[in-house]
């Protein structure tokens, strides 16, 4: 076997090994329609529910779709070849995304990211494309969901009215975002609509 054929083979190896632990395409809009399962915690916080259907809300409309979905609780899930699902909640909360920390593909905790860190990352595993929004705390579950619909999404909510924009398709894919908060202490109150929004129920 030549060196050159050696080397392919291996960068062929190492490209298809890193799309495994960073997942393939995730298909969230299609065709107008909103197209990922979105999964929660069976016993969710107030707070990780709140996140699930502000997800799924801002998806419905981006795609314009009158039918918001709601999102499914961990029991009620199937894995399917291919399929498409969100996943969000803590470490300690969603056994789905615990078992990913378990299995070494990303950390999620007070100690890393850290108190308030947030993980937004794709993972294909178990024939499965997953966009896993974690935090390690409650409230990171909340900020991780609207910096991902803000960053990736290009959501924009003013106090004077929201910009929504509108796809007839949306997939992500190789997204790694592991953050924590620059101060040591985040408040409800600190200028975040998103957050308000779950203040006052709306």
């Amino acid at each position: 076997m030549s060196q050159a054929f050696r080397l392919v083979a291996f960068s062929l190896f190492i490209a298809s090994s890193y799309q495994d632990v960073e997942g393939q395409e995730i298909s969230l809009i299609q065709d107008e329609a909103v197209s990922a399962t979105v999964v929660l915690p069976d016993f969710p916080s107030r707070i990780e529910k709140h996140a699930g259907q502000l997800f799924c809300r801002y998806l419905a409309m981006m795609a314009n779709q009158s039918l918001v979905p709601s999102p499914i609780r961990e029991s009620e899930f199937t894995s399917n070849s291919g399929q498409s699902v969100v996943l969000i909640g803590k470490s300690e909360s969603n056994q789905i995304i615990h078992q990913m920390v378990k299995k070494g593909l990303f950390r999620l905790s007070q100690d890393s990211p850290g108190g308030d860190g947030i993980v937004v990352k794709t993972i294909y595993d178990q024939q499965t494309n997953y966009l896993v929004i974690g935090g390690s705390s409650d409230r990171a579950v909340l900020y991780a969901t609207t910096h991902f619909l803000e960053q990736t999404g290009k959501v924009g909510v003013f106090w004077d009215g929201e910009y929504i924009p509108k796809r007839k398709s949306w997939k992500v894919t190789n997204l790694s975002i592991n953050e924590k908060p620059h101060f040591p202490l985040r408040q409800y109150n600190q200028g975040c609509v998103f957050t308000y929004s779950w203040i006052i129920g709306i």
